[in-house]
């Protein structure tokens, strides 16, 4: 063995060592906590910095207004969501946020050929329930997934405050 395989070798075992040292540490630490799914939280350099750097890939939803503003009680809409080309992308993403009031945003979709697994209308409501864990953190953003064939969008203010809401 010549003398940079040697030096190589000992390298991975120091790193798979402080490794093993590190776990366990770690492990003994927390030792005494019970640790409960239901109340884990995702550290924020996964959800910022990670989202962030791939977010930029998924397609963006064209909305437009980008801002909202409807009296208590009124819908706004339907905004026609336009179909993308065959070869355009399969799904578009667009995220809202509520910034006053309550609202629900409906959107029914019109792709053909959707999977039967897809259901043809979602209902976003701002800000979410109690009971929706994924959005516990950010209750006042959401978001709509449009296919490829596009569909109708409409936003209903509820409560007695107008609604305000945004499009990322």
């Amino acid at each position: 063995m010549d003398r940079s395989t040697k030096i190589l070798i000992i390298v991975v075992i120091v790193i798979a060592l402080l490794f093993v040292v590190a776990m366990l540490w770690g492990v003994g630490k927390h030792r005494n906590e019970h640790t409960d799914p239901k109340n884990f939280q995702t550290p924020g350099w996964v959800k910022n910095g990670l989202g962030k750097l791939f977010g930029s890939a998924i397609p963006k939803l064209e909305v437009d207004p980008r801002k909202f503003a409807i009296s208590p009680g009124q819908s706004f809409g339907p905004i026609t969501i336009k179909a993308v080309q065959e070869d355009g992308p399969q799904f578009r993403k667009a995220k809202f946020r509520l910034t006053a009031g309550r609202a629900t945003i409906t959107y029914i979709d019109v792709t053909p050929d959707r999977p039967t697994e897809l259901s043809d209308t979602q209902k976003v409501a701002f800000p979410a329930p109690s009971d929706e864990a994924a959005r516990k953190d950010k209750p006042n953003e959401g978001l709509i997934t449009a296919m490829r064939g596009g569909g109708k969008l409409t936003i209903h203010c509820e409560g007695p405050v107008p609604c305000a809401l945004e499009v990322e």
